[in-house]
């Protein structure tokens, strides 16, 4: 009976073990989204304001 019960905690604890693993996983995998879409962001940031900056450099060379 021992060994049986042995075995059933063995299984409850996998199981808990694969859950907390998926559960990692999963915020992992937000986090990376979230990271990606943030650098995404900033990316785009960036291009607009070099391309703001060539413009405002454009007007100045105009006016020159």
């Amino acid at each position: 009976m021992k060994v049986e019960e042995g075995e059933a905690v063995k299984k409850i604890q996998i199981k808990e073990q694969l859950r907390e693993t998926h559960q990692k996983d999963m915020l992992q995998e937000k986090q990376r989204r979230k990271d990606k879409d943030t650098l995404r962001a900033l990316k785009q940031e960036e291009y607009e304001l070099e391309q703001s900056l060539l413009t405002k450099h454009s007007v100045l060379s105009s006016l020159d």
